[in-house]
């Protein structure tokens, strides 16, 4: 069971997931984050250490990618409120947990598969998102993916989290308010005016295919952090085709291959931004973030909400324009 807290000075949501506390751990936290060799859950042979499947593109013991509900959801049906304390806020954390492996080689990542192969993870994370958003109680979707031990991951073999809940976070209820403000005064949707000025500019551009732009935001908060956008205004996954899917398949490859050439074995988070169930449609456009996890945050970032990032994004682009 799952319950959800309001940060009454900030406004920030913490869901607590007590079952979550007892959940495998694949890496040695000190000194050498080495993987731990055990019984993979997530490879062919294993099926019956996870729940039953809700997709699967083949028979147990030979398939490419399976899906089922996490063992140990951060939300869950089950949850029940309990709530005495009426000087704070908190909600039942209801929801749905799946996860998605992309692959049945333990030692491949998503960095290491083709576009085509990364084309057909996309599209089963679309149909499983569409399916998700359409749950009762769920307006938010939230696609994520942990690589290596620096970005969260528990499990070492590779795959994604979709999470589905009443309520988004503080990072949309600013975006959502960011972007109604902009559209409001200019008539135009933010993300749109943002690719045409980076374009323009030319100086955070690092790749761009007929639907997508890869960019270094402005500001961003992590080094080498990339935007990958439509250029097309979508506001959500499930509404992209599947030729937008392809697309997005193929500039993600490229993007995650030169993330991996800037440190070996560097770990990453993939976030998928999208839009939170009465938002509107004009105001908010769907994009992905890519954030390498190079150092870690510390004492000013837990303190003001304010990130330094060493790497200035101009810097950043050009490396990654470098790369062949």
């Amino acid at each position: 069971m799952s319950e959800i807290r309001q940060n009454i000075l900030t406004g920030e949501w913490t869901i607590y997931a007590s079952n979550r506390f007892g959940k495998p751990y694949d890496f040695k936290k000190h000194p050498t984050r080495e993987a731990v060799e055990r019984k993979c859950p997530f490879c062919p042979g294993s099926e019956q250490m996870t729940p039953k499947p809700v997709y699967t593109d083949g028979e147990d013991g030979n398939w490419t990618i399976r899906v089922f509900p996490n063992l140990y959801p951060a939300l869950s049906c089950d949850s029940v409120a309990d709530n005495d304390d009426r000087f704070y806020t908190s909600v039942c954390g209801n929801g749905h947990h799946e996860v998605v492996v992309d692959t049945p080689d333990h030692k491949l990542n998503i960095h290491d598969l083709s576009a085509e192969e990364i084309n057909k993870v996309l599209l089963v994370i679309r149909d499983r998102y569409a399916d998700m958003k359409n749950r009762d109680g769920v307006k938010y979707v939230q696609v994520f993916k942990n690589s290596g031990p620096e970005a969260g991951a528990s499990i070492n073999h590779s795959h994604w989290q979709i999470i589905g809940g009443g309520l988004g976070g503080l990072q949309q209820d600013v975006e959502r308010n960011n972007c109604d403000w902009y559209f409001d005064k200019n008539g135009r949707c933010l993300m749109c005016d943002m690719i045409r000025h980076e374009k323009k500019e030319g100086k955070r551009v690092v790749a761009e295919n007929e639907m997508f732009i890869a960019f270094v935001p402005y500001a961003s908060k992590a080094a080498f952090e990339l935007y990958i956008v439509p250029k097309e205004h979508i506001c959500g996954y499930e509404n992209m085709d599947d030729e937008h899917i392809k697309s997005l398949a193929f500039i993600l490859k490229p993007m995650l291959d030169k993330v991996q050439r800037l440190f070996k074995g560097l770990s990453y988070n993939i976030c998928f931004q999208d839009i939170v169930e009465g938002d509107r449609t004009e105001t908010r456009h769907w994009y992905a973030r890519i954030l390498p996890r190079i150092g870690t945050y510390a004492g000013y970032e837990f303190g003001t909400g304010t990130f330094i990032n060493p790497i200035i994004p101009e810097f950043a682009a050009d490396k990654y324009n470098e790369m062949e």
